[in-house]
């Protein structure tokens, strides 16, 4: 594993994106992205004009650092560099000394502090000369860039890496998001928390024990989830729900889900949360065309997001793909879904519904399955 001591870096400049835009709230979003990185790594962090700072050191991974800051909702990207004073022939000496000369080169500078006395442009003309004097290929075409940054230093660095984008865990509040276990759920779980929403993952089982979730990919895609920030798994038996469903018919899938948004709306009110989230993904299954949808919400006072609501399949498995829940959402597992799919109704109607809710006495249903819930801690 290589560490910092190889390399000489010194710090790694961390930039935002939509952060910058958020006016005199811009602060408190500003410290939201230091605390998420804090809790992620040992490094010093601090908050400077327009960028934050990790202050390496000696022993230092880059390896964990790129790995944890490219899970790290906020930062736009992220770069190792080496710091000096806001020199231009200490900025041209360390370019010179850890460029790469069998690549062609083009040097891109930003100056953040205007107080120092040349422009983007004579930084750019004077590193450049630099590096030709000791041999460069200078080109408009490069195979690499040189970045030059002056802030409250000078910063040079070879290479920008891509962090998640969205706006820090924490900013947006809290939600529940009913998690299945398929390829739509963890990948609508990712998006929420992008948007800066810490996540409780809810999963409704057909096992013997709560705890033998802990063997399952449901655990596992928990897992995955948690590398980008921590959530908490809580699992819940549909015996009970199952038991009753036998007189539903072709409303079996319908109330099934009924159920376990009915479910989620009362747990979101017993932990002052203000948000249940599906993966659904209009008409892409039975249960998900207009109808079948609202019947499933009609009448549900807490907020229900559906960020898939508009995306085809394809796109829903790139995103699973990228963020790495793909291969294990792809696994057998026998969820409830797929045991209670048999010819479903795809345009329920809300009376009806209604009607089954009071036949099968649903509120004592989730009661009782409320108090069978578990949590599981994801390590």
């Amino acid at each position: 594993m290589m560490k910092i001591s190889d390399t000489m870096y010194d710090v790694v400049l961390v930039h935002y994106g939509e952060i910058a835009l958020k006016g005199k709230n811009r602060p408190f979003f500003e410290k939201k992205l230091v605390e998420s990185i804090e809790n992620k790594l040992t490094e010093k962090v601090t908050r400077e004009r327009g960028f934050i700072k990790i202050i390496l050191k000696p022993s230092s991974s880059m390896k964990l650092i790129e790995e944890k800051l490219s899970k790290t909702f906020g930062i736009a990207w992220f770069a190792f560099a080496y710091s000096c004073e806001k020199d231009i022939d200490k900025i041209n000496k360390i370019a010179c000394k850890h460029a790469d000369f069998k690549k062609t080169m083009k040097v891109d500078s930003k100056r953040s502090d205007k107080t120092f006395p040349m422009t983007s442009m004579d930084i750019n003309k004077k590193v450049g000369e630099a590096l030709f004097n000791k041999g460069a290929k200078i080109s408009m075409k490069p195979d690499k860039k040189i970045f030059v940054e002056l802030a409250d230093n000078a910063y040079v660095f070879f290479e920008k890496q891509k962090g998640p984008g969205g706006l820090p865990i924490g900013v947006s509040g809290k939600v529940v998001v009913l998690f299945s276990g398929g390829i739509d759920s963890p990948v609508a779980a990712w998006m929420l928390m992008k948007r800066g929403c810490s996540v409780e993952l809810l999963h409704f089982h057909a096992l013997k024990k709560n705890s033998d979730v802990k063997k399952t990919k449901i655990y596992e895609l928990a897992k995955i989830l948690s590398s980008y920030h921590k959530v908490r798994l809580h699992v819940v038996p549909f015996h009970d729900f199952s038991v009753a469903s036998l007189a539903l018919w072709s409303y079996e899938m319908v109330m099934f889900k009924r159920f376990i948004t009915s479910f989620a709306e009362k747990f979101a009110e017993k932990n002052n949360i203000k948000a249940v989230v599906t993966g659904d993904d209009l008409s892409q299954v039975a249960s998900q065309t207009m109808g079948n949808i609202n019947a499933v919400s009609y009448g549900t006072k807490v907020q229900i997001f559906r960020p898939l609501i508009g995306f085809d399949k394809q796109e829903i498995i790139g995103l699973a793909q990228k963020i790495g829940t793909y291969e294990t959402s792809i696994k057998k597992y026998k969820d409830c879904c797929s045991i209670v799919a048999k010819n479903p109704e795809i345009n329920a109607s809300v009376e009806k519904v209604g009607e089954l809710e009071k036949k099968i006495s649903m509120d004592k249903i989730i009661e009782k399955s409320l108090k069978l819930m578990e949590t599981i801690e994801i390590k």
